[in-house]
């Protein structure tokens, strides 16, 4: 399945969306700085990933880059989580953290694609034609 532009950007939003509110929750509830820390991080990402899906066409078209580092800095978040997770004992997380790198990296060829997609559509530009 090839990601348009358009479902690119809805995905952004609902992640953005749907992270946003579990992380606030998770910032509500938690009983460790490491975790509120954590929770933090994640609203930043959240945020980050909002504006990248709201403002999606003209980031593909100006600074696709942008969206890469946001997606990067999330796979760093997971990593980050997942070695935290193994060093605490809990080893089934590890199956969470290989979903969300897997999906991260379908994200980051998604979005050079789309890029170099736009990229060459806003090369092709018809010459106008001569009335004279």
């Amino acid at each position: 399945m090839k990601e348009t532009v358009g479902s690119l950007r809805l995905y952004f939003i609902i992640v953005g969306v749907v992270s946003g509110f579990l992380n606030s929750t998770a910032l509500i509830v938690s009983s460790t700085i490491l975790g509120a820390l954590l929770a933090l991080v994640g609203c930043a990402l959240s945020i980050g990933f909002l504006y990248a899906g709201i403002k999606m066409p003209v980031l593909l078209a100006t600074k696709p880059m942008r969206i890469q580092q946001l997606i990067f800095a999330n796979i760093g978040v997971i990593t980050l989580v997942a070695v935290i997770n193994v060093l605490s004992g809990y080893i089934q997380g590890l199956a969470s953290a290989g979903i969300g790198l897997a999906i991260s990296a379908y994200l980051l060829s998604s979005v050079k694609r789309l890029a170099a997609q736009v990229a060459a559509e806003a090369e092709v530009v018809p010459t106008p034609v001569d009335a004279s």
